[in-house]
């Protein structure tokens, strides 16, 4: 309990949203503490306190910086690098095709299917006893 109390009574003299997020993470940089515990003694929730922890940890006082408010740069493509060679990899083995001309495949290879599936139907159908 002394901790929740040491906690509320230091938050009144912040005068800044990262000096907050600095004093709630504390002591589970410097001293190993639980973000389970952290958490319970200042009301943060688990989850925050441990992504702002991990976010020091790799970034020092800048991860601790409010990124909802920041306008995001100019985004990079929609694939990574891998996948993008791959799509360029199959582009090149299938050659392009219309949509029509797709369709028209499909189309007789489902026909030739089913004709195959009729077939076999009728020549290995039981004989017809006693009629």
């Amino acid at each position: 309990m002394a901790a929740q109390e040491d906690f509320a009574h230091i938050q009144q003299y912040f005068i800044d949203p990262i000096q907050h997020d600095y004093e709630v993470i504390r002591p589970i940089v410097l001293f190993a503490e639980t973000a389970v515990e952290r958490s319970r003694q200042t009301g943060v929730e688990r989850t925050v306190v441990g992504d702002k922890a991990r976010r020091f940890v790799l970034e020092g006082m800048d991860g601790l910086r409010d990124r909802r408010t920041e306008a995001r740069g100019a985004q990079a493509p929609g694939y990574p690098d891998a996948v993008a060679g791959y799509i360029l990899y199959l582009k090149q083995l299938y050659p392009p095709s219309h949509l029509r001309a797709f369709l028209y495949r499909v189309i007789v290879t489902v026909r030739q299917q089913c004709a195959d599936s009729l077939l076999h139907c009728i020549a290995y159908r039981p004989q017809d006893k006693g009629l």
